[in-house]
């Protein structure tokens, strides 16, 4: 990887989402940050110079600063199972219903706003990467899953509208019936690094599905402290 290759990832202020960042400044891609605003993810962006770019501001402003600066996007990875997107008074009650509510949001907001970032590239991709609690149902189980209900759906029923404007979609999740994207079958312990390290090398094949079956979900997306 080197240069040319762009990168925007979200909620990457610290576990899975930083551990991404991380990698990608090492294999020398540009990269985009945007994650809570704090003094070691902003000394982060200076100690990597112009390779990594922490973005302020909500959701359009980022985006516009990317389309001033860099005017197309290659990859856009929505850390989907985060708790950067919360609110500050959110509490520990409110805390499971608030996190599928916020990471829902987000993937909707991110690709309204990346998506003529994307448009200009030559081969643009999104990847989403869900957790247990946002790739779960909002509804009644017994249920069928639709997209009002199931951000997987949601997101099944954008891949076509995606496609449509040349753009790939990898969605990332945690469980899903056996196939030939389940790597690895049995759930592991992955570290935020070693689960990078999967998730990058695999981006290349643009895969429609990643199953990531992982235990210690704190290590990846660190839930908030009450």
């Amino acid at each position: 990887m080197d240069d040319s290759q762009s990168f925007w990832v979200t909620a990457s202020t610290n576990g899975l989402g930083a551990a991404l960042i991380e990698q990608l400044v090492d294999q020398r891609a540009r990269v985009a940050a945007s994650g809570r605003n704090n003094l070691q993810f902003h000394a982060m962006a200076r100690r990597h110079g112009n390779r990594l770019s922490a973005l302020d501001g909500d959701t359009q402003q980022q985006a516009d600063r990317l389309k001033r600066e860099w005017g197309a996007l290659d990859t856009l990875i929505i850390n989907a199972g985060a708790c950067d997107y919360l609110p500050a008074d959110t509490t520990e009650s409110q805390l499971l219903q608030a996190l599928i509510k916020t990471n829902t949001e987000a993937v909707e907001r991110y690709l309204d706003a990346a998506l003529p970032l994307l448009i200009e590239a030559r081969r643009p991709h999104v990847a989403v990467i869900l957790n247990l609690y946002t790739a779960a149902k909002l509804s009644d189980p017994s249920f069928p899953a639709c997209a009002a209900t199931s951000l997987p759906e949601r997101l099944r029923t954008k891949r076509a509208q995606l496609k449509a404007s040349g753009i790939d979609l990898t969605v990332i999740t945690p469980y899903a019936p056996p196939s030939k994207h389940s790597v690895p079958k049995i759930p592991e312990h992955w570290t935020a690094q070693s689960a990078a390290t999967e998730i990058l090398a695999r981006l290349p094949d643009r895969e429609e599905e990643i199953v990531f079956e992982a235990l210690g979900l704190r290590t990846l997306w660190p839930l908030k402290s009450f």
